[in-house]
């Protein structure tokens, strides 16, 4: 397939969002043959490996390829982190997870598939167009938290939440990528250092536990690491700053996050109280999990903004949800959303046939003023209106 076909069923103004961009240097996999997949152009480079857009051949749609670069596939840690991402993101099917298809290995290219998102993530957002409006920057954060309850319930903690890990679809759908370091429950050996003894994470959205290397790490992580991604996408800029990682991550242990307030003067009290409740440096003292989280985010649309709660809803449903006890546990939460509608309706359904009743009485107590009962004990009803006498000439 040459470029000027592929141009022609992408419109290059939809750029796809990762978290690194392209690099200047030539990648010899562009415009070659994957397996299945026909690679088309490099979208961007993490730690983990470089993604490209990529047609797959069978199907003839559009998906992202992360492949590990051959130099990493030489270290069997690498291979297993690579694999662990793919394991990990294949376990899961949720409309604010990104979907990976498949995963193999192709003269000596480690690779897995994913679902092609065309938007951006919320650095580049930010980056572009400044901070985001706290409306929008809640409905996003809600968004994230059905996708992370969902995840929790599988057994799977992200562990790297942050800006350029959530990407936002045209149609306005948070999607939550890069697994690359997520820990979950029966996938063996599990290390929060590296071989150099570096702690894994990105230390501007690090939780505190993640930098003391808890091997017990729970879903309340990623509450705190999605607290500093809500914090940039408010105040433009993250939690702390300072001239080397090391210096970021003590300020993660020592101080309390700053008062988002302090950026962004027209955030409400009420969502920079939730900012400090999710980074409280005591696991303990944040929100319990997702779903709590979840609901605090809603009333919060709901109070502050009034056309919040309508807006949530814009989300799919169709969770697919497996048979875990936290995940069932989401459909729960939702279906008491939808029973709670249900019985608003019904109420109003009840109202209604009142004022019908009422209004069938009132006309019936009219009617009954013309009635008649004669002398002769047989009753009958006057017409509601008498008819005219017969038209006689003069």
């Amino acid at each position: 397939m040459s470029q000027n076909s592929q141009t022609s069923r992408f419109d290059d103004d939809r750029t796809p969002a990762f978290a690194m961009p392209p690099s200047d240097l030539p990648d010899i996999l562009v415009n070659s043959v994957v397996g299945d997949y026909e690679i088309v152009r490099e979208l961007g480079r993490g730690g983990m490996g470089v993604v490209y857009q990529a047609r797959q051949i069978s199907l003839d749609r559009w998906v992202a390829l992360k492949v590990l670069p051959v130099e990493m596939a030489a270290d069997q840690e690498y291979v297993d982190r690579f694999l662990r991402e793919a394991r990990a993101a294949a376990q899961m099917n949720h409309p604010n997870i990104i979907q990976v298809y498949d995963a193999g290995i192709f003269d000596r290219h480690y690779f897995f598939v994913m679902e092609f998102v065309v938007g951006r993530n919320l650095a580049q957002i930010v980056q572009d167009q400044g901070p985001m409006d706290e409306k929008t920057a809640l409905q996003v954060m809600w968004q994230v938290s059905l996708g992370l309850a969902y995840a929790h319930g599988m057994g799977v903690v992200h562990r790297d939440i942050k800006p350029d890990n959530i990407i936002i679809s045209e149609d306005g759908v948070a999607k939550i990528g890069d697994l690359g370091l997520a820990k979950w429950e029966g996938g063996g050996s599990d290390h929060s250092l590296t071989v150099d003894g570096s702690v894994m994470g990105t230390p501007n959205y690090i939780s505190p536990e993640q930098i003391r290397a808890y091997h017990d790490l729970d879903g309340r992580t990623d509450i705190y690491s999605l607290g500093a991604t809500l914090f940039y996408v408010l105040a433009g800029r993250p939690p702390f700053v300072a001239p080397s990682a090391m210096e970021i991550m003590a300020m993660h242990l020592a101080e309390k996050v700053p008062p988002v307030r302090s950026f962004n003067p027209r955030i409400s009290s009420a969502t920079e109280k939730l900012i400090q409740y999710m980074m409280e440096h005591k696991r303990e003292e944040r929100p319990s999990d997702m779903l709590e989280l979840g609901d605090m985010i809603g009333a919060i649309l709901d109070d502050v903004h009034a056309e919040g709660a309508g807006m949530r809803d814009v989300i799919p449903r169709e969770l697919h949800l497996a048979d875990k006890k936290g995940a069932v546990a989401v459909e729960e939460h939702l279906e008491r959303g939808v029973w709670g509608v249900f019985a608003a309706l019904v109420g109003l359904l009840l109202v209604l046939c009142l004022v019908v009743v009422w209004l069938a009485l009132h006309r019936g107590g009219r009617k009954t003023a013309i009635e008649e009962t004669p002398s002769d004990g047989q009753s009958f009803t006057h017409p509601a209106a008498p008819a005219r006498p017969p038209f006689v000439a003069k």
